[in-house]
This record gives C-alpha cells, structure tokens and sequence, in this order.
C-alpha cells in the first residue's frame, strides 16, 4: 500500500531521513552541531508520523484522494 499518503511509503521515508542525520552527524564530527537540532525534532515528530500512519492505514487513506483536495 505504498500509494497511501503517509502510510507505508511515509514511514519509510522518515526512517532513512533519521538514519541519514544519525550516520551524518556521527561520521562527520563538524556536522554534528548543525545536525543536532534536525536529529532532536526528527525524534521528537516520530510519535507523530507513526499516529499519522495508523490513521491513514485505518482508513485506507490514498494519494489520488489527497490530489483532489
């Protein structure tokens, strides 16, 4: 189901953005401080993004409905 908005493909997404800041700001030292506070909001949305994910799965919520709106 990964043409639903914010299901699936969403949760994907904001996993590998995580991942990339994470390897980023651990890898490269000078980053880190410009990175730390991406890191700290992306943490503290994640509850939200899986609440988001939920609710769409729940109601079979599709991107061709997103568009018309």
């Amino acid at each position: 189901m990964a043409d639903s908005l914010g299901g699936d493909a969403t949760g994907v997404a904001f996993d590998l953005l995580m991942k990339a800041a994470l390897d980023v700001a651990m890898g490269v030292v000078s980053f880190r401080s410009e990175l730390d506070p991406l890191i700290a909001t992306l943490i503290s949305i994640k509850p939200l993004v899986k609440d988001i994910e939920k609710l769409n799965e729940l109601l079979d919520y599709r991107q061709e409905r997103a568009e018309n709106l």
